[in-house]
């Protein structure tokens, strides 16, 4: 409900235009907020994401990031194991989905 609400005031915002849907920018933000939660998807990890989700990357849009993504990595084993206790463990679990933009970044993507 909460990102549902989110991308209505982004599109109230932003002007979605043919090849500009809003999901980098949209991602991003969210990233920032909340790290341990969400990924950002933008044309240097997209492919790379969506092949480790068994999605088309063509698919992969606004309206399609919480079901085809948030849902599977919250329900993932990694992603619901104990947090370690503190240190830089600790610190890359707190940001551990965006983590997810770095290991499929691909520079020339």
């Amino acid at each position: 409900e909460h990102y549902d609400d989110y991308v209505s005031i982004l599109r109230k915002t932003f002007v979605f235009k043919k090849g500009f849907q809003g999901l980098a920018v949209a991602t991003r933000l969210l990233c920032i907020k909340r790290p341990d939660y969400f990924v950002c998807i933008d044309g240097k990890n997209k492919d790379g994401v969506a092949k480790a989700l068994g999605l088309n990357p063509n698919k992969l849009k606004i309206d399609t990031y919480w079901d085809a993504v948030i849902e599977p990595i919250l329900e993932s084993p990694w992603y619901q194991s104990t947090a370690p206790s503190a240190g830089d463990e600790r610190a890359a679990w707190n940001s551990r989905a965006a983590m997810i933009d770095a290991l499929y970044y691909q520079p020339n993507g």
